[in-house]
């Protein structure tokens, strides 16, 4: 079940990407993929079934806490960092390549404002070291890297477990959350609070302030998966999920104010959509922790 789910929430990334954001992004004056690659093609009749496609994200990253704890119940921390290394670094020197043969190709800008992109990308460097991604999709793997750190740091301590690790995540993230939903609802899009919030979804995302949460309801349901929780970890997973969907609302309300192309759609359809995800992820079940290795849970 997790493999579809993967491919699922991938395309819908990549389809709002190309079938929305490419041309809609222009509404609220950020300039469209023609800021480096010419393109004029738009589908504002797709717009309805092609704008909440970025919740894929959200759904990722339960997924993610999922398979990581998994992953990390069963191995060394030697091995777990081998292993993430193994998995993401060769995917990203593709697609980094690839990224940046395109631009050199067929983009506007001159080559030396792609070099050190290109080699930060390479090595999965924030964009907080030179101001600019390369391409801006690769904020997510900022994300990712630093839940990978956290969890191999806790591996080495041996007494920090998963379980620690996803309430800390869980209330760290839901506090975040929490004040940016207040903020949100004392403000308009045109008030910088409002907006400085929502940047922390892509430039700040290797702090996970907003995503904790997505992480630490992947983590809850792996534990779930392996032994019955208790009411306290019940109460932290209703909290992951309440977290996660003020996430996901103040981003789609954000959307919904700023394009008018969208301005009669539901802030409650990518919330559906990924409640819809998370329970198909709840049911699966991975690999039981090996006998003689650190639980962690």
């Amino acid at each position: 079940m997790l493999d579809p789910l993967r491919f699922g929430a991938a395309l819908g990334v990549a389809i709002f990407h190309q079938m929305f954001w490419s041309w809609a992004r222009v509404s609220i004056g950020v300039p469209g993929f023609e800021r480096t690659v010419a393109a004029d093609v738009i589908y504002p009749s797709a717009a309805p079934f092609t704008w909440f496609g970025w919740v894929g994200v959200e759904i990722f990253f339960v997924i993610s806490g999922f398979v990581i704890a998994n992953s990390a119940s069963q191995a060394s921390p030697g091995e777990f960092l081998l292993g993430r290394a193994l998995r993401l670094y060769p995917a990203v020197w593709v697609c980094a390549t690839a990224t940046f043969l395109v631009l050199l190709l067929f983009g506007s800008g001159p080559t030396s404002e792609f070099i050190l992109p290109y080699l930060h990308a390479m090595l999965m460097v924030p964009k907080g070291v030179t101001g600019q991604w390369l391409d801006e999709v690769y904020w997510t793997l900022a994300a990712e890297t630093a839940f990978y750190g956290l969890v191999f740091c806790a591996m080495l301590t041996k007494r920090v477990t998963l379980r620690h690790l996803a309430f800390g995540l869980t209330i760290y993230s839901a506090i975040f959350n929490a004040v940016a939903l207040l903020v949100m609802s004392c403000t308009t899009p045109s008030d910088l609070p409002y907006l400085v919030i929502l940047m922390f979804r892509v430039p700040c995302a290797a702090f996970l302030l907003t995503h904790g949460c997505f992480f630490a309801l992947g983590i809850w349901l792996f534990i779930s998966a392996n032994r019955e929780l208790t009411a306290l970890e019940q109460i932290a997973i209703a909290i992951t999920c309440l977290s996660g969907a003020a996430e996901i609302y103040f981003f789609a309300d954000f959307f919904l104010t700023s394009i008018p192309a969208i301005s009669d759609q539901s802030a409650f359809v990518p919330i559906m959509v990924w409640a819809a995800a998370v329970l198909l992820i709840a049911p699966c079940r991975e690999a039981k922790q090996a006998p003689g290795r650190h639980r962690f849970s």
